[in-house]
C-alpha cells in the first residue's frame, strides 16, 4: 500500500526594490532579483579586430532566460548554450566597423537584461 505524505514548503521573500519575473517552463515561474540579472559579451573585446571567416562569440550571462544575440542594430539571434556559456557562431563575417549586443529574455520574449555595445573591426 501507497503511503502519501504532505509536505510543508516554506515561502521566503526575495528583498530587490525591482524583480523580474522568469518563466522556466510553463508551469513555473522563478522571480530573480533585477540587480543580480546581468549579460555581458565576453569575447571579443571592445576594440578588437577580427578576420572575416568565423567566429564564436561567447556571452556570459546570469541564470533565468535565453541570450539573443545582435549585430548592427540587425534582428535578434538566439545563441546556444554550452559549457556555462552562451554562444554565437558567426560566420561570413562582412568586412568594417561592427556594433555588438547581447540580450536575455524571458520564454515569453520580454526583455530582462541587456548587454553593453561592442565595437569590433574585421579587416
Amino acid at each position: 500500500m501507497a503511503v502519501t505524505k504532505k509536505v510543508a514548503v516554506k515561502k521566503t521573500a526575495v528583498k530587490a526594490s525591482k524583480k523580474a519575473e522568469v518563466g522556466v517552463a510553463p508551469e513555473l515561474k522563478v522571480t530573480v532579483p533585477e540587480e543580480t540579472t546581468y549579460v555581458v559579451i565576453d569575447h571579443p573585446a571592445n576594440g578588437d579586430v577580427l578576420i572575416p571567416s568565423h567566429y564564436a562569440v561567447r556571452i556570459g550571462a546570469s541564470w533565468g532566460g535565453i541570450v539573443e544575440f545582435q549585430v548592427d542594430d540587425a534582428e535578434w539571434i538566439p545563441c546556444r548554450h554550452n559549457a556555462g556559456y552562451w554562444w554565437f557562431d558567426w560566420h561570413n563575417i562582412p568586412l568594417g566597423k561592427h556594433k555588438l549586443a547581447a540580450r536575455m529574455v524571458d520564454n515569453n520574449g520580454k526583455v530582462l537584461k541587456k548587454s553593453a555595445v561592442r565595437r569590433i573591426e574585421v579587416k
